[in-house]
């Protein structure tokens, strides 16, 4: 389903605020290099940090996602899909956000399932 902007920037904060593990799934174009990442959102401004250290830790890893190239985006919950809703929840989690950039690029944000 198609969401706007606002729409997609509370499910971020609600995620960045809760602490929420997500997996980030990173797909460029014409590329067949695709990266897989795990760890929380860090930070909300002009940009989305993604760390996979705690608020307490000295942070490592990071990606940095210029807020200014999202273009699109589209949100589901595995419950409202139609085949195999439970098998998707246990594999990737409850929800998913997928931002379209203007290079090309995507990007889909999973909330991490919880064991």
């Amino acid at each position: 389903m198609n969401i706007s902007p606002d729409e997609a920037l509370d499910l971020l904060r609600k995620w960045c605020s809760e602490r929420t593990p997500i997996s980030v799934l990173l797909i460029f174009p014409d590329s067949d290099i695709a990266i897989k990442v795990s760890g929380f959102i860090s930070g909300l401004s002009d940009d989305i940090l993604i760390s996979d250290e705690s608020p307490n830790s000295p942070t490592r890893n990071q990606i940095l996602i210029p807020a200014r190239l999202t273009q699109s985006y589209d949100y589901v919950e595995s419950k409202d899909l139609p085949i195999m809703p439970q098998y998707f929840a246990a594999k990737h989690g409850s929800a998913n956000l997928r931002i379209a950039l203007t290079n090309g690029a995507s990007i889909s944000f999973f909330e991490s399932p919880t064991n």
